[in-house]
């Protein structure tokens, strides 16, 4: 289908709009839900982007992107949470700055005073020497690991700080879909139902558009070779980041309500 998803989404459903009595009305809206839920994925060249990439794929129950983004209005039918789509293609998409954003979690934990430090710590070393079994993980070599990757700084702490030039930093791309589930589908519904009212009240439950499981993405960095150097002089090569990266995204997951399964790729 050539239609813009995104858009139907977020402004075709509302074009014929009614209110009456302090009430809304969506004489249309059937149709428009129809071909959300059944849109069909075109066939994508894949494109690349960066010089690092890879591919992985959604597991049940899906993916959610972008909940917080305001939807729904005051009738049933509707999707009452967002979801974020590509303004061009109008697909859903990861932002890149939600995928550095997810890796950079890791590292500051590890970096911090937090109560779990030590276990984040011991993850980031165990992951870095499955990669690269020379390097010699320390809390220095972790913080300025996390500098260089998402500051552009280069001995941190250090009288000889300096800073990357823009061209030597590393580039987070956004996600992007390159093929449907076995269907070619890449949207479904699905409900929550929170107890806004207490654990005696019927719960009200509110539909929201996800990410079908099966769906694939490709995921795309500009990375280099890291500067960084442990105290025998070893360090991470580009490759060697994004498979970093990988792991950290299979582990943890991506996007909204992780603690309950989404967000899971493989």
């Amino acid at each position: 289908m050539a239609y813009n998803l995104g858009y139907l989404f977020n402004k075709e459903i509302y074009k014929d709009i009614k209110k009456s009595e302090n009430k809304y009305e969506l004489p249309n809206i059937k149709g428009t839900l129809k071909g959300i839920l059944n849109y069909e994925l075109e066939k994508i060249e894949e494109i690349k982007i960066g010089i690092n990439s890879f591919n992985l794929k959604v597991k049940y129950p899906g993916l959610l992107i972008g909940t917080g983004y305001a939807h729904g209005i005051t009738i049933n039918e509707d999707f009452k949470i967002g979801l974020f789509f590509d303004h061009t293609t109008g697909l859903p998409i990861i932002p890149g700055s939600s995928i550095k954003g997810l890796i950079r979690h890791v590292f500051k934990n590890a970096n911090s005073e937090y109560h779990l430090k030590e276990e984040y710590k011991k993850y980031l070393a165990d992951k870095i020497k499955t990669i690269n079994k020379d390097i010699h993980v320390t809390d220095k070599y972790l913080k300025n690991l996390e500098m260089e990757i998402f500051c552009g700084i280069l001995n941190h702490n250090i009288e000889e700080e300096k800073r990357l030039s823009i061209y030597k930093r590393d580039v987070f791309f956004d996600a992007v879909i390159i093929d449907g589930d076995n269907d070619k589908k890449i949207v479904d519904e699905d409900y929550i139902t929170p107890h806004t009212e207490g654990i005696t009240k019927n719960p009200k439950p509110l539909k929201f558009l996800k990410v079908r499981s099966g769906v694939k993405f490709s995921f795309h960095f500009q990375l280099n070779d890291s500067q960084v150097k442990d105290d025998k002089g070893n360090k991470l090569n580009a490759e060697h980041k994004k498979d970093l990266f990988k792991k950290i995204i299979l582990d943890f997951g991506l996007g909204a309500k992780t603690n309950v399964g989404y967000g899971v790729l493989e």
